[in-house]
């Protein structure tokens, strides 16, 4: 069906909608795991083309509702060592070489490190899909009123899948998905 939607560099867009309305397929397509059945992408006013995809997606950093979480990481140590503050993990986790110190932890930590390791790899276009669902109460305000702030002062993207309307004030734009079909509410 018709999908339109513009994401400009620096914003936060959050994607709302009923389960199976489309949302996870969109984050899938826009994170360049899927090829659009129809249509295009464009990045920078230009067409991917299907062999375009892998560079795209090589500047997309995502933490999808169902994620594996691996203890070994990749990237800016620097990074990793600020954002597991920043995310009141630094008590929990370190960062051991190449590696993080543990990975059993609950969930929304689990989410959180998630978050971190992505981070480390510089990319500053951010996805998120339902990144808040495992969160405690007082950490997922600090996630929406902080953590994203903080993020697009730093100038990343972020495209979110997001159920919290008590949070939409955090982003720029929203999007709502409907039986296949998008429109932008905000």
């Amino acid at each position: 069906k018709g999908v339109s939607l513009q994401l400009n560099a620096g914003e936060t867009v959050f994607l709302i909608g009923e389960n199976g309305s489309g949302k996870s397929t969109l984050f899938m397509i826009l994170a360049g795991l899927y090829t659009p059945q129809a249509g295009e992408i464009l990045a920078d006013g230009a067409a991917l083309k299907p062999s375009d995809l892998r560079a795209y997606s090589n500047n997309i950093s995502a933490v999808f509702s169902d994620f594996y979480l691996f203890d070994y990481a990749t990237g800016d140590a620097d990074i990793a060592r600020e954002w597991l503050a920043l995310t009141h993990l630094k008590d929990k986790v370190e960062l051991k070489g190449a590696k993080f110190s543990t990975t059993s932890l609950s969930s929304g930590q689990r989410k959180r490190l998630a978050l971190v390791s992505v981070l480390m790899d510089g990319r500053k276009f951010l996805m998120l899909d339902e990144f808040a669902a495992d969160l405690d109460p007082q950490f997922r305000a600090e996630f929406y009123e902080r953590i994203l702030p903080e993020l697009k002062s730093r100038g990343y993207t972020i495209f979110a899948i997001s159920h919290d309307d008590k949070y939409f004030g955090a982003a720029d734009k929203i999007y709502k998905m409907q039986r296949g079909e998008i429109s932008q509410i905000k």
